[in-house]
């Protein structure tokens, strides 16, 4: 197998990352209280974390 990064897969990669970042906070955000105060807000890309 022959992996090779390119501009294409880097991409994914980085879009896989903040899928599961949000996925994450969100749940977070969902929990009794919001417990850590998470505030998520789609600025397009990039996507800022606080």
């Amino acid at each position: 197998m022959n992996l090779v990064m390119n501009t294409e897969l880097a991409d994914k990669l980085d879009q896989a990352e903040t899928d599961a970042l949000v996925s994450r906070l969100t749940a977070i955000k969902k929990r009794n209280g919001n417990p850590m105060g998470v505030a998520i807000k789609n600025f397009e890309m990039p996507l800022p974390f606080q």
